[in-house]
Protein backbone atom coordinates (compact mmCIF):
# COMPACT_ATOMS: atom_id res chain seq x y z
CA UNK A 1 0.00 0.00 0.00
CA UNK A 2 2.90 2.39 0.56
CA UNK A 3 3.77 2.36 -3.16
CA UNK A 4 0.18 2.48 -4.43
CA UNK A 5 -2.25 -0.01 -5.91
CA UNK A 6 -3.72 -0.79 -9.32
CA UNK A 7 -7.46 -1.39 -9.37
CA UNK A 8 -8.61 -2.60 -12.78
CA UNK A 9 -12.20 -2.60 -11.52
CA UNK A 10 -12.28 1.15 -12.04
CA UNK A 11 -11.79 0.81 -15.80
CA UNK A 12 -14.00 -2.13 -16.77
CA UNK A 13 -11.46 -4.94 -17.02
CA UNK A 14 -14.31 -7.46 -16.97
CA UNK A 15 -15.41 -6.43 -20.46
CA UNK A 16 -11.88 -6.25 -21.95
CA UNK A 17 -12.12 -2.54 -22.66
CA UNK A 18 -8.57 -2.48 -24.00
CA UNK A 19 -6.99 -0.53 -21.15
CA UNK A 20 -3.22 -0.65 -21.00
CA UNK A 21 -0.76 0.49 -18.36
CA UNK A 22 2.49 2.31 -18.85
CA UNK A 23 5.07 3.28 -16.28
CA UNK A 24 7.36 6.26 -16.08
CA UNK A 25 10.39 7.07 -14.01
CA UNK A 26 9.15 10.59 -13.39
CA UNK A 27 8.36 11.47 -9.82
CA UNK A 28 6.30 14.28 -8.35
CA UNK A 29 9.36 16.33 -7.43
CA UNK A 30 10.57 16.29 -11.07
CA UNK A 31 7.18 17.22 -12.45
CA UNK A 32 6.68 19.97 -9.90
CA UNK A 33 4.27 22.66 -10.96
CA UNK A 34 3.91 21.13 -14.46
CA UNK A 35 1.58 18.35 -13.26
CA UNK A 36 -1.56 20.06 -14.58
CA UNK A 37 0.11 20.64 -17.98
CA UNK A 38 1.09 16.96 -18.11
CA UNK A 39 -2.42 15.77 -17.26
CA UNK A 40 -3.92 18.12 -19.85
CA UNK A 41 -1.50 16.92 -22.55
CA UNK A 42 -2.25 13.27 -21.77
CA UNK A 43 -6.00 13.89 -21.86
CA UNK A 44 -5.75 15.73 -25.19
CA UNK A 45 -3.58 13.07 -26.84
CA UNK A 46 -4.96 9.78 -25.53
CA UNK A 47 -8.42 8.75 -26.72
CA UNK A 48 -10.75 7.90 -23.86
CA UNK A 49 -14.42 7.36 -23.25
CA UNK A 50 -17.20 7.44 -25.78
CA UNK A 51 -18.85 10.28 -27.58
CA UNK A 52 -18.90 12.19 -30.81
CA UNK A 53 -16.20 14.78 -30.19
CA UNK A 54 -13.14 12.72 -31.05
CA UNK A 55 -10.95 13.41 -34.06
CA UNK A 56 -11.24 9.88 -35.47
CA UNK A 57 -14.36 9.37 -37.58
CA UNK A 58 -15.20 5.91 -38.93
CA UNK A 59 -17.83 4.79 -41.37
CA UNK A 60 -19.92 1.71 -40.59
CA UNK A 61 -17.70 -0.30 -42.91
CA UNK A 62 -14.55 0.91 -41.12
CA UNK A 63 -16.10 0.10 -37.74
CA UNK A 64 -16.73 -3.48 -38.92
CA UNK A 65 -13.09 -3.67 -40.05
CA UNK A 66 -11.92 -2.55 -36.59
CA UNK A 67 -14.10 -5.21 -34.97
CA UNK A 68 -12.78 -7.89 -37.32
CA UNK A 69 -9.11 -6.92 -37.28
CA UNK A 70 -8.63 -5.43 -33.82
CA UNK A 71 -5.18 -4.07 -33.07
CA UNK A 72 -3.92 -4.93 -36.54
CA UNK A 73 -6.32 -2.34 -37.96
CA UNK A 74 -4.99 0.26 -35.55
CA UNK A 75 -1.38 -0.52 -36.49
CA UNK A 76 -2.14 -0.40 -40.21
CA UNK A 77 -3.67 3.06 -39.74
CA UNK A 78 -0.75 4.47 -37.76
CA UNK A 79 -2.19 4.11 -34.25
CA UNK A 80 0.46 1.65 -33.11
CA UNK A 81 3.45 -0.39 -34.22
CA UNK A 82 3.86 -4.01 -35.26
CA UNK A 83 5.62 -4.59 -31.93
CA UNK A 84 2.38 -3.63 -30.17
CA UNK A 85 0.72 -6.71 -31.64
CA UNK A 86 3.13 -8.93 -29.71
CA UNK A 87 1.74 -7.67 -26.40
CA UNK A 88 -1.95 -7.45 -27.33
CA UNK A 89 -4.46 -9.95 -25.93
CA UNK A 90 -5.23 -13.09 -27.95
CA UNK A 91 -2.33 -12.85 -30.42
CA UNK A 92 -3.50 -16.00 -32.20
CA UNK A 93 -6.61 -14.09 -33.30
CA UNK A 94 -4.74 -11.00 -34.47
CA UNK A 95 -3.97 -10.49 -38.13
CA UNK A 96 -0.83 -8.76 -39.27
CA UNK A 97 -1.34 -5.33 -40.82
CA UNK A 98 -0.87 -5.07 -44.55
CA UNK A 99 1.94 -2.89 -45.84
CA UNK A 100 0.74 0.47 -47.09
Amino acid sequence: MEEGVVSPGGVGYDINCGCRLMTTRLNLEEIGDRLQDLVTALFQNIPSGVGSRGTLRLSSKEERQVLAEGAAWAVRHGYGTAADLETTNSPSRQTRPEKR
